[in-house]
């Protein structure tokens, strides 16, 4: 176990380096889970749109837009994974129909 001196109302304190690391992962998650809720949000107001040009693919969201569209998931989650080191997208199939898509949904959260 490391000793971190952490400043806190002049106190020093021991801080175990594995729940440093628990926080930080745990805010990347809400980051990302962030990210995808917003994507979705923009998914859902622009699939009537979507539906008219795109329908029955698969799109990348990033930065609430749809980036990319493929036919299908396989190669939408290949090509952001390789495009987006971050894991700041999500895949949506474009339907008219609510399809709980699962992890799938999350990308990469």
């Amino acid at each position: 176990m490391y000793m971190y001196k952490e400043v806190q109302l002049g106190d020093f304190k021991e801080i175990n380096e594995s729940s440093i690391l628990k926080k930080m992962t745990d805010n990347i998650a809400k980051d990302k889970q962030k990210v995808v809720d917003e994507n979705y949000e923009a998914f859902s107001t622009l699939l009537p749109n979507l539906i008219e040009k795109h329908a029955g693919k698969f799109v990348v969201m990033r930065d609430k837009k749809p980036i990319h569209f493929f036919d299908t998931m396989r190669d939408a989650v290949v090509h952001a994974t390789d495009k987006y080191d971050d894991g700041l997208f999500s895949v949506q199939e474009i339907t008219e129909e609510p399809i709980d898509m699962g992890w799938l949904s999350c990308a990469t959260v």
